[in-house]
């Protein structure tokens, strides 16, 4: 694709090599962005700046460096430590932030993860609250910012205490900073800083994906 844009004139932007897909994010999503804001697609989505400085707050609160007492991402990767995670974001909002959470877990810390959003699952999955003995080993993860739909909003609310009846835990993990931009990045960053220390609580290297790679041989030869 490089040698046909060169030849044909058209302006190409290179993604560095060397990065598992997930730990690209900032190459491959970024660039998408400034180009449909300079194209007028994208409106109020709040400045680079406030993005920037909320990502530096999200660092400054999550690295390594800072000690779990004092830092929310080893503090929840704790908690699900011994749970599956189930994440819940809304539909037009956060649903591709509960995704990437819940993928993030899957290959970051090779641990089962789910996710879902609001309104959907009001129409099935809340029906399956009422296996506690099944739900035991679940831990719900809400995902809150302050571009919800206000229906969205009122649903998790009501939620929240059917959860406490039925004995299912959940956390909120709220977002901060100005604007769209700036609030659904940081909870993407988040949820990684929490996928990765969840990887060292499990005693695996977050980097490999070796089944991954298993699978792709394996298809490879049953495809040639």
């Amino acid at each position: 694709m490089e040698e046909i844009s060169k030849e044909q004139g058209v302006a190409w932007l290179k993604i560095p090599s060397g990065y598992q897909p997930r730990a690209a994010m900032g190459y491959l999503a970024l660039p998408v962005l400034v180009i449909l804001f300079r194209l007028g697609l994208l409106t109020e989505i709040g400045s680079w700046e406030s993005l920037l400085q909320e990502l530096g707050r999200v660092k400054g609160r999550c690295a390594f460096s800072v000690p779990t007492v004092e830092n929310p991402a080893k503090q929840l990767a704790h908690t699900l430590r011994s749970h599956i995670p189930l994440v819940y974001g809304t539909i037009g909002n956060t649903a591709l932030v509960a995704m990437r959470w819940k993928t993030q877990i899957n290959e970051n810390a090779k641990q089962p993860a789910f996710w879902n959003t609001f309104p959907e699952l009001n129409h099935n999955e809340i029906v399956a609250l009422t296996r506690a003995d099944l739900l035991s080993s679940q831990h719900i993860v809400l995902l809150v910012n302050d571009y919800d739909l206000r229906e969205n909003q009122l649903r998790r609310e009501v939620m929240k205490p059917l959860f406490e009846k039925n004995g299912v835990s959940f956390t909120e993990v709220s977002a901060e900073g100005e604007g769209v931009l700036s609030q659904i990045f940081a909870q993407i960053y988040f949820g990684d800083y929490v996928s990765t220390y969840l990887a060292f609580l499990n005693d695996v290297d977050p980097t490999p994906v070796a089944l991954i790679e298993e699978f792709k041989d394996a298809l490879a030869q049953r495809t040639s």
